[in-house]
Parts: structure tokens; C-alpha cells; sequence
């Protein structure tokens, strides 16, 4: 999925460039080529992970500003669906507290989690100001101190 996203955003950027190059106007096969690729990006099904990791809104900006207003608008409007669907899944994943989120992988906050390597953790959280909570199937409850969720 990943992969296709950002061929299709190379798609475009490639057509928005070749555009800009040859002077064209709005009705030029590279303006065509690259309003139709910024359809596809429009209805392509994304999520935030996937723009994030592939850190194609932030590329796609650049289009914001192109010289031709039919690709001027036609980015704008993939990243106005694109904010939405963020602001969607980041409220879903707040309203769900933990739940789906990820345990911080840099693990800067979490001062103290001894586990054996081969065990299995699990965190939950039932509301949002509780503490994580940490148990293993083995073991029962773990002690996680400052742990948080990133969603």
C-alpha cells in the first residue's frame, strides 16, 4: 500500500515538474497526466501511518504553490481528505484511549520494564487518566513506571 502511494505521488510530482518546465497551460497532456494521478491520490485509501511514514503529505505541499491553479487545487484538495482522515483516526484512537495505540518505541518515558525476553506484555488502560497497566500470562502484573500510548 505503502509503495503505491508513493508511486502515484512520484506520478504527479513527475507530471507538476514537466509542467512547470514546459510553461504548459491547463490543458496539456503533463497538467492532464498529473490532475489525474492527484485523483487517484484523492481516492487512494490512506491512513496516518502510511503518510507518515512515507512523508508524502509533506512532499505533496510543494504542489500547493504550483503555478497552474487546476494542480494548485487539485493538491489542496488531496490534503484537505488526507487532514481529515488524521484528525478521524487521531480522535477515534484518543476517544479508544490506549486501545490501537502503540506502546512508545523509543521507550524514553518508560524508566523501569523487566521482563524475560521471550515473555509476552500486555498493557491496558480502562480510562484516560489511569495508569498503564502491564501483566504477562505467566507472571501477572509487571511494573511499568512513567509509560504512555502514542496513537
Amino acid at each position: 500500500m505503502e509503495r503505491e502511494l508513493v508511486e502515484l505521488f512520484q506520478a504527479a510530482k513527475k507530471a507538476a515538474d514537466a509542467a512547470f518546465d514546459d510553461g504548459a497551460t491547463s490543458k496539456s497532456p503533463e497538467v492532464s497526466r498529473c490532475v489525474d494521478a492527484l485523483k487517484q491520490l484523492k481516492s487512494f485509501p490512506v491512513s496516518f501511518e502510511a503518510l507518515l511514514s512515507t512523508q508524502v503529505g509533506k512532499k505533496l505541499r510543494q504542489l500547493k504553490k504550483h503555478p497552474c491553479k487546476i494542480i494548485n487545487s487539485m493538491a489542496l484538495d488531496v490534503l484537505e481528505v488526507w487532514k481529515n482522515i488524521i484528525i478521524a483516526e487521531t480522535a477515534k484512537n484518543k476517544n479508544n484511549g490506549c486501545s490501537g495505540g502503540k506502546l512508545e518505541t523509543k521507550m524514553e518515558k518508560a524508566d523501569s520494564i523487566e521482563v524475560a525476553t521471550s515473555e509476552t506484555v500486555v498493557f491496558e488502560k480502562i480510562h484516560k487518566n489511569d495508569k498503564l497497566k502491564a501483566s504477562t500470562p505467566s507472571s501477572g502484573p509487571v511494573k511499568v513506571c512513567n509509560a504512555f500510548c502514542i496513537s
